[in-house]
């Protein structure tokens, strides 16, 4: 998602970039391709069938983005708030994160009401964890509290795992709808270890793979993070120092990275925001540039 550029972009395995829907003005348009307009669209997800969905953070809105190029409103009524019911007229307060989970329902992470949302397949939207108030609690549904909550991802057996980023932490909610931390929490740091003993600061894009780890930009940190399923954080890449360095792991360097997802032979992939760049880190460990440059996350230039 091009943020800045108000567009959906697409980069194939070779490396080209092309856009995908909107681009260019903001503003709120249902239509084909770039006829459509978004703004600040932000979190994306994608389907078993290929249909994309996009967190439209400014228009407060969820859409679609169909494998024929036709953009969709899925839910969001584009006015701010905390109104669950039915999907046109449900309302969010600033939706950035967006996933999907096994079963076909969506799930928001709707940062300014510190909550997390449910759309399902049905067309209804449901709160399922936080309330509205910003905090710091586990529980069932809304007797928890996040702050503010930017992105989200599901694991296949249905648990919901949110960055819990005011809180610097890793929350998730079972399929059962308890929340409970996983990691990190209250405090910012950088530190590995077990559970609440690993620090984190300002986690944003966050990543679940086939094997149950789960992958965490770690934005303030400048770092990729990763779970594994006992709860053992390391640090994957980053050396916690801002910059745009190429190489190993340990020793590249990021700036500010927000978005993650990981390819299905283990390949992960990073929106390094602060550099306008999409970068890669290959299951070896080395770290290799991918695709995009400072045009291509400013402005409309597809290559």
């Amino acid at each position: 998602a091009d943020f800045a550029g108000n567009a959906i972009r697409r980069i194939s395995p070779g490396g080209e970039v092309e856009t995908l829907a909107g681009g260019g003005a903001a503003g709120w348009r249902d239509a084909v391709g770039r006829l459509a307009l978004f703004n600040g669209p932000d979190g994306l997800a994608v389907d078993a069938d290929g249909t994309l969905y996009v967190a439209d953070a400014e228009n407060f809105r969820i859409r679609k983005v169909l494998p024929n190029g036709v953009v969709d409103t899925l839910a969001g009524s584009g006015t701010a708030g905390l109104l669950g019911g039915d999907a046109a007229e449900a309302m969010f307060a600033y939706p950035t994160g967006v996933a999907v989970g096994p079963d076909g329902h969506v799930y928001v992470a709707d940062r300014r009401s510190h909550t997390v949302r449910k759309i399902t397949p049905e067309g209804e939207v449901y709160l399922i964890a936080g309330n509205g108030h910003p905090g710091f609690a586990d529980g069932v549904g809304p007797m928890s509290h996040l702050r503010e909550p930017i992105s989200v991802a599901v694991s296949a057996d249905g648990t919901v795992y949110v960055a819990d980023s005011g809180n610097h932490a890793l929350r998730k909610i079972t399929p059962g709808g308890l929340v409970l931390t996983v990691a990190g929490g209250r405090r910012a740091g950088r530190r590995d270890g077990v559970g609440n003993s690993a620090l984190f600061s300002w986690p944003t894009g966050i990543a679940v793979d086939k094997d149950g780890y789960i992958y965490v930009c770690d934005s303030n940190n400048n770092s990729i993070r990763r779970v594994s399923p006992e709860g053992l954080v390391i640090t994957l890449a980053g050396s916690g120092t801002a910059g745009s360095a190429d190489g190993e792991a340990a020793a590249a360097s990021f700036t500010f990275p927000t978005g993650i997802t990981v390819a299905d032979d283990g390949t992960v992939y990073i929106a390094d925001t602060g550099n306008n760049l999409i970068r890669k880190i290959s299951r070896s460990g080395g770290f290799i540039f991918a695709a995009g440059g400072r045009a291509l996350f400013q402005g409309d230039s597809d290559q």
